[in-house]
This record gives C-alpha cells, sequence and structure tokens, in this order.
C-alpha cells in the first residue's frame, strides 16, 4: 500500500525541534502497521461480515447473495433453471426459485376477420393440454349463425361430416325472456351462436371457449363455450353449451371458425394453459 520511506532533516514539531531519525522511527513504525493491517484484512483470508466482508470465499458466477443475519457469514444461492421464478417463502426463510403456477396461459395465436367464413387456428401445441379461444366484436356481413369445426394431421384436414354433438341452453329477451334447451347429434359443426348474429354494424357477438386434451387418440375432445350476441331482430341473444365431434377419437390439431357469411370484424385470441 505505501511507499518506500523517505528520510527527512530535523523537523519543528509542537515548538520543539525533533530529531529526524526519532520521527523517521516512528513514521516507519506507523506505515509496518498499517501495511500489517492491509496484509490481514484486504489482501488475503477472508473478510468477516462485520468488519463489511462476505464470511466466505469467492462466489460463483451469477449466483445471488443471501444475508446470514446476526454476523453470520453470507450464502449464496444458485441460478434457477429457465423459466422459473424468485419466491418468497416468507420472513426467516431463504427465497428460491420455482416453476411459475400450473395456471399460467400464453398467448399462442392471435386473428383478425378479413371478410371470409372461415378462420383457422393452427397454434395448437401438444406443450398445453388445455386451451381457451377468445373471439370479441364479431360482425358478419349478413345474417349468419357461427360454428366451430376440427381438424386433423398436419395440413390439417377439417372434419365437416355431419358428426358433431352438441347440446345448451338458449335465452334472449323476447317478451319476460324466452329460456329454451336445444340438442342434436347430427350436426355439421359445433354451434356458438345458436340462432344468427344481425347481420348490421350495430349488431356484434363475442364468445369463449375452453377444450382439453386434444392430443388424446382414445377419447372423444369436450368443447365448452359461452357465447352473446345480438340478433337479427335486433334482441339479446345468450348461448352456453358444450360439444364434441364424435366421428373419431384421432388427435386434433386444428380449430376454426365458420360462418353462414362473411366475416367482416372481430379479433380472435387463442391460448394454451399450462397443466
Amino acid at each position: 500500500m505505501a511507499g518506500p520511506l523517505v528520510a527527512v532533516p530535523n523537523i519543528f514539531v509542537n515548538g520543539t525541534v525533533a530529531q529526524a531519525p526519532d520521527v523517521n522511527a516512528d513514521f516507519q513504525n506507523l506505515v509496518d502497521q498499517v501495511n500489517s493491517l492491509w496484509n490481514a484484512n484486504f489482501t488475503s483470508g477472508i473478510l468477516n461480515p462485520a468488519s463489511g466482508g462476505t464470511g466466505g470465499g469467492g462466489l460463483t458466477a451469477h449466483q445471488l447473495v443471501l444475508g446470514g443475519g446476526g454476523g453470520a457469514a453470507f450464502t449464496s444461492l444458485a441460478p434457477g433453471n429457465a423459466g422459473q421464478v424468485l419466491t418468497s417463502a416468507g420472513a426467516g426463510v431463504d427465497p428460491a426459485f420455482t416453476t411459475p403456477a400450473a395456471t399460467a396461459m400464453t398467448l399462442l395465436q392471435t386473428a383478425s376477420a378479413s371478410g371470409t367464413t372461415t378462420i383457422p387456428f393452427t397454434a395448437i401445441s401438444t406443450a398445453y393440454k388445455h386451451f381457451m379461444l377468445q373471439g370479441t366484436g364479431i360482425i358478419t356481413a349478413s345474417s349468419a349463425v357461427l360454428g366451430l369445426q376440427v381438424g386433423e394431421g398436419v395440413t390439417p384436414t377439417w372434419e365437416t361430416a355431419a358428426s358433431y354433438r352438441y347440446a345448451g341452453v338458449f335465452i334472449d329477451d323476447i317478451g319476460a325472456g324466452s329460456l329454451n334447451t336445444f340438442g342434436t347429434a347430427t350436426a355439421t359443426d359445433i354451434t356458438l351462436t345458436l340462432n344468427a348474429i344481425g347481420g348490421a354494424s350495430i349488431s356484434s357477438g363475442t364468445f369463449t371457449v375452453w377444450f382439453t386434451n386434444l392430443a388424446s387418440t382414445t377419447q372423444y375432445k369436450s368443447f365448452s363455450m359461452k357465447s352473446s350476441w345480438v340478433d337479427s331482430g335486433a334482441r339479446a341473444a345468450n348461448w352456453d353449451g358444450s360439444g364434441h365431434w364424435s366421428g373419431d377419437t384421432n388427435a386434433i390439431t386444428a380449430v376454426r371458425l365458420i360462418a353462414g357469411a362473411n366475416i367482416t370484424a372481430g379479433e380472435f385470441s387463442l391460448y394454451g394453459i399450462s397443466s
């Protein structure tokens, strides 16, 4: 730390002439003590927490430092795995890297209406077991019913045969309110709106569909939905239902929205939900 000692002549200290050899000796003693302190605490060994150190050796790259409390040595926390988050376990307990909750949703695909009668969703990832499809602000060029069809294989091949089944409860605002139950075993799609969206710029619809286990090759895949819209009579309408493709139990790789008229407006989002 300090440089070489430089000899000085006799100097005047506190009104007294001090002999240079005495001053040089005292100064040399001070330098030696400072160097000893520095070497003991900063150039070798481990500085304890009370003196501002960690109480431990060097840290591994990317580790987090955790306080030991009460003058105890610091500890370190190894980096977690990709995608994990640092989670508190409460007061008095070290935090830890954990995997996010299994209910986290990931946006897989978005689409906007473009004046066609079908809108496909092909981003069905086997990394997810559960899915949710939402559509909002849906307007059709003329009065039209909305439905859902499934696809199989890489291309995919869309299933259009009359082997869809659905059932549900429909209600609208006719009079004091009209409540009806409906179902069929020979439909060409799973209905999303039991009667037609109005087909005017002031008439629109919205829906949410939940489905799961699409990769199974031994089970039918159930779709549950809730829809609301303004029908061709300007009535408020609502549908709560479920349905499935019963033509086979092959894995489903895609779904698509279909309509009886061009879909001129609407925003759509497909989400994967971690299992």
